[in-house]
């Protein structure tokens, strides 16, 4: 959108041109301002290359001076990642993670990180194990080194959801960002095909939702192109079930840390309080959530808030501008098609969903008010477009 204010200043510079040499310069001005941007660089440092966790991690964990660590991660994803260094202080373990991150585990966690004097916290897993860690450092602004096993992306934001009584509220604040985010790909390798799926719509989701949001400027649409095709791209590499090929599994790791930057700059949209209403209130998986709902909020984003500029990259990165089908076809592919019926959304829940979710679009999802339902009840059958 044009500052009139400034555009007036630009303008009284040029003073004393003809009528249609002003018109012209005015024209020219109003062009240039699609590209006028704020950014600002969030603080961490990044780590990406195969074998980081065994080659890197320690350096990294010593470049922060901690002495007593605090390791959030899973059962199931610490059998599957085998030793950690044994040079890292780690002092005690927090493994009762939860989807949601619910008020009380958090408190746990940051109880037990106080019992044992940690200053520095280790994560190691997905989303649900970011988001413990986040919320142990809101509590204690003790720092963070995320180290993800999904694509779920938030790992490089400011954000987190913290679940109480059914009701998951999102919290910005920079104490929650990691310090420090160390990708390996060889983390992936593990991940079975229908949470690769997706994992893989969480982020496809940020990105997406990126190129809608009125927070946008060239930088996230730079990254949130290049997630989208990097994703699109290493799930088609997949699409064959071998899970094992490296090439696609840094294309979707690369993509999802693409699709975080994303987030945190432009934000969410109605997609994900829509995701957070089902996850936080009736207990849906957050990546079960983006799956089944991504292919309709993203049809209706083309068909009603996308420019016709961002419209055109997203066709030549699908090849079609017929989203929902797309994704839903690709769903299918890895065995993830379910519809919010199959996963024990009821009508009645629906009905409350959309009354919980309709009245918060903002005035750039305006437009999506009188499809809003639809687009839900569409979601909840598991449409294909007409």
């Amino acid at each position: 959108m044009v500052n009139n204010d400034l555009l007036s200043k630009k303008l009284w510079l040029i003073g004393g041109q003809t009528p249609s040499s002003v018109k012209l310069w005015q024209n020219l001005l109003v062009n240039s301002f699609e590209d006028d941007f704020v950014y600002t660089t969030l603080p961490y440092r990044i780590v990406f290359a195969v074998g980081a966790f065994n080659s890197a991690l320690h350096a990294e964990v010593t470049r922060m001076s901690a002495q007593s660590v605090l390791l959030v991660s899973t059962p199931g994803t610490l059998r599957r990642i085998g030793t950690i260094d044994s040079r890292i202080p780690i002092s005690t373990s927090f493994v009762d993670v939860e989807e949601h991150v619910p008020g009380d585990v958090a408190m746990r966690a940051t109880n037990l990180l106080r019992k044992n004097n940690c200053d520095l916290i280790l994560s190691i897993g997905g989303g649900s194990t970011t988001g413990t860690a986040k919320a142990v450092a809101l509590n204690t602004e003790i720092p963070i080194i995320a180290v993800p096993t999904t694509y779920a992306g938030s790992e490089v934001t400011p954000v987190v959801g913290i679940t109480t009584e059914g009701v998951k509220k999102t919290v910005v604040d920079p104490r929650v960002l990691p310090k420090t985010v160390v990708y390996d790909p060889l983390l992936t390798l593990h991940i079975g095909s229908e949470l690769t799926l997706t994992s893989s719509f969480n982020s496809l989701a940020h990105a997406f939702s990126a190129l809608a949001s009125p927070r946008n400027n060239p930088v996230t649409d730079l990254f949130a192109t290049s997630a989208l095709r990097e994703i699109n791209v290493g799930l088609k590499e997949l699409e064959g079930g071998n899970g094992q090929n490296l090439r696609a599994r840094t294309m979707l790791m690369r993509g999802s840390f693409y699709a975080g930057l994303c987030l945190a700059q432009a934000g969410t949209s109605f997609h994900h309080r829509i995701c957070h209403v089902l996850g936080g209130t009736y207990g849906l998986s957050h990546s079960n959530a983006h799956a089944s709902l991504l292919p309709y909020s993203v049809q209706a984003m083309m068909d009603h808030i996308y420019s016709e500029r961002v419209k055109a990259k997203i066709v030549e990165i699908f090849h079609t501008a017929e989203l929902n089908n797309y994704l839903i076809q690709l769903s299918e592919k890895y065995g993830s098609s379910q519809s919010l019926r199959d996963l024990g959304i009821s009508k009645q829940n629906l009905l409350q969903v959309n009354q919980l979710t309709s009245s918060t679009l903002e005035s750039s999802e305006a437009k999506l008010k009188p499809i809003f339902a639809d687009m839900l009840q569409q979601a909840w059958l598991r449409k294909h477009s007409a």
